[in-house]
């Protein structure tokens, strides 16, 4: 069970899909990453998007490829736990969709990726 975020539901209009995701400062992820300030790993960011990804298209899901991932600000924990999250679907396939997806706080972009993910059973 995943204890350092949940996803609240999906907001799905047409190409388009939002939600939140709130973070558990008190993970014991933070305790090492990094212990004076915490940050939230870049790689759980990728991971929440392939989560949101999995909620969408109801299967298990893998990054297949990324042709941009950017790391724009830090996500301090302490200072914000709650996060927004939209992806924007370019083209979906049977087994894979690609891709635009940023998470924000207040307006602020954090992290911002273009990616294809796929069906685990068709990988």
């Amino acid at each position: 069970m995943n204890t350092l975020y949940t996803i609240s539901p999906l907001q799905i209009e047409q190409s388009k899909v939002e939600s939140s995701v709130c973070i558990n400062p008190e993970h014991d992820l933070f305790k090492g990453h990094f212990p004076q300030k915490p940050v939230v790993p870049g790689v759980s960011m990728i991971q929440m998007i392939s989560d949101m990804v999995r909620l969408y298209i109801g299967k298990p899901v893998a990054l297949k490829s990324a042709a941009q991932i950017k790391f724009l600000n830090l996500w301090l924990p302490e200072v914000a736990d709650q996060a927004d999250i939209v992806m924007n679907i370019m083209e979906a396939h049977i087994d894979s969709i690609k891709l635009n997806a940023q998470i924000s706080i207040n307006g602020k972009p954090l992290f911002k990726i273009r990616a294809n993910f796929g069906r685990v059973d068709y990988l």
